[in-house]
């Protein structure tokens, strides 16, 4: 009996909503731990009650609690896993760990999203995606990474 295998590809801004909604929804379980969005709505509650300078000013309602219509945007699917928002993370840290506990591996989790969407949206020749380059090393790491985050899955 030949067994079938199908193959789909998908576009990278496709592949960003998507993670960035199983992200907000459920969050995810990966190789380092459970990552999910509760650590940031914490620092943008935290940031937005603030009445000096923000932190993460350009994160709102649309990013972290998206309508249907929402979740297809591309723009706030990439800010969600930006340096601003690894910044309110930090800065924000102590309050957010009081309610989550340890926030390491959602920011290590967001750090990594942010090199690969910095990586794959690249517009000047300079950060373009070349052979041997470190982008290139960086993509080869965050495969390893995928195919670790599958395995989790496969035992569970």
């Amino acid at each position: 009996m030949n067994a079938a295998f199908y193959i789909f590809f998908s576009d990278f801004p496709h592949l960003m909503k998507n993670v960035r909604n199983g992200f907000l929804e459920t969050g995810y379980d990966t190789p380092k731990g459970n990552v999910h969005a509760g650590f940031i709505k914490e620092a943008w509650e935290n940031d937005r009650s603030s009445v000096t300078l923000k932190v993460m000013p350009h994160i709102s309602r649309l990013h972290l609690y998206p309508n249907g219509f929402e979740k297809m945007r591309v723009g706030p699917a990439l800010r969600l896993f930006s340096e601003e928002v690894l910044k309110g993370l930090y800065f924000y840290r102590s309050q957010v760990e009081k309610v989550y506990g340890p926030a390491r591996e959602t920011e290590a989790f967001i750090l990594r999203m942010s090199k690969l969407i910095a990586i794959m949206t690249s517009r000047c020749a300079k950060t373009s995606l070349r052979p041997d380059s470190a982008n290139a090393a960086y993509l080869k790491e965050f495969l390893i990474f995928l195919n670790e985050w599958e395995l989790v899955h496969i035992r569970d």
